[in-house]
């Protein structure tokens, strides 16, 4: 029987395949390439200035590349990515033979042998103990994230070492100027639930609907709960469900985080309902928080929207649910701080958005939107370069 044979590996042909003859031409590779050619990358903050100093520095251009690539092939590992370099023809192609390594493993290595000790830790001084979900504490880093409800393609992410309750204002500035505009709907979970956050979402001119939390603190009967009692905004008082109106001396106490007034009501005493309405010997007091007109506008805009509001889930989670349940990015890979932290988030995005929009657009498309990209980009560039203006961009 005759079974069909490789090639002589120690045989020299006068006609040998190129690295460029073995990627095909919509390969994904071509893609990252011309992606990453097409940024500035000093503007996003890349060092792109080398110094005549030691030993020679990989190009920033070529690193991005290379993580992007391992990103969308789920390998995060550089040790992984440095064997890649070796054995893949695709990584062979995109950073023309270069075999990068991440020196600073060697150098732990050489620590530990010079040291005697059986380990040196690397843990995250940056990352901070947190409520994750139904009440589970991990020393963990939250991510928060901006997500376009058409496309469920992130535009904005930031990565913190804090809870949801303060995290709304921050990113809808962010979406804002992102955008240039702040005529848009912003879906939070009940997280988000915070007067201040609303506060500022106002002060932005920006409509958001947050999911209302339980109510902290309800009466002996739900129907003599706090949001049974109507407030008057004319005459600062509330009327509760047997007529009475509490009223409050102006005064506005302090809490930790908001001020509020008091509103009380001397018909408490002889009300017969009151051991249904309130367990406290001198009866109801309502606390209004500064920000409750806001709190209020926020569940009035839910009750209208409910239809839209049952879409937050599917928008924000589906970017997630790929990530985390189908590439298996559950955690995050670098430490040391934020700023390293925030990187591998950025290449998770990076590499979600790029097969997010070869799956809605197809890779011809986008390559071909990238050429353009870097044929404006020369252009630019040449009209402001005599000497330049008579060269052509050979790669489009």
């Amino acid at each position: 029987m005759k079974y069909i044979k490789g090639q002589n590996r120690t045989q020299t042909y006068l006609f040998p395949v190129s690295l460029d003859d073995a990627v095909d031409a919509e390969n994904e590779v071509r893609l990252i390439d011309l992606f990453v050619d097409s940024l500035d990358l000093g503007e996003f903050g890349f060092k792109v200035e080398y110094i005549e100093n030691g030993r020679p520095a990989y190009h920033p251009a070529d690193l991005l590349k290379l993580y992007i690539y391992g990103y969308l092939n789920r390998v995060r590992s550089s040790r992984q990515l440095e064997k890649e370099c070796k054995r893949n023809i695709e990584t062979m192609w995109l950073l023309k033979n270069l075999h990068p390594d991440k020196e600073c493993y060697k150098q732990i290595e050489q620590q530990i042998l010079e040291s005697g000790q059986p380990q040196i830790s690397t843990s995250d001084p940056d990352s901070r103990q947190m409520i994750t979900r139904n009440n589970i504490t991990e020393v963990a880093y939250n991510v928060q994230t901006t997500v376009d409800a058409k496309h469920n393609i992130p535009i904005d992410y930031d990565v913190t070492n804090t809870n949801d309750a303060k995290a709304m204002g921050n990113m809808l500035q962010r979406a804002e100027n992102i955008l240039e505009s702040n005529d848009f709907i912003a879906l939070y979970d009940k997280g988000y639930h915070t007067g201040s956050e609303f506060k500022k979402a106002a002060d932005l001119g920006i409509n958001v609907m947050v999911a209302i939390p339980a109510v902290a603190a309800n009466a002996p009967n739900p129907q003599y709960n706090v949001e049974k009692f109507v407030f008057n905004k004319t005459n600062d008082c509330y009327t509760c469900p047997q007529g009475a109106i509490l009223n409050s001396n102006g005064r506005w106490h302090k809490a930790e985080t908001y001020l509020f007034k008091r509103y009380t009501t001397t018909a408490c005493k002889t009300c017969p309902v009151k051991p249904e309405c309130s367990k406290a010997i001198c009866g109801k007091a309502i606390q209004r928080s500064e920000y409750q007109e806001l709190v209020d506008m926020n569940k009035e805009r839910i009750s209208q929207n409910k239809e839209l509001y049952r879409k937050r889930q599917q928008i924000v989670e589906h970017p997630y649910g790929t990530i985390k349940r189908q590439w298996g990015f559950s955690y995050i890979l670098t430490k040391k701080g934020i700023p390293r932290a925030s990187a591998d988030v950025g290449m998770i995005m990076s590499a979600y958005n790029i097969r997010r929009i070869i799956n809605i657009i197809g890779i011809k498309e986008l390559i071909k939107y990238l050429k353009s990209a870097l044929f404006l980009i020369f252009r630019k560039t040449t009209l402001s370069n005599p000497f330049l203006s008579k060269i052509s961009p050979s790669i489009l």
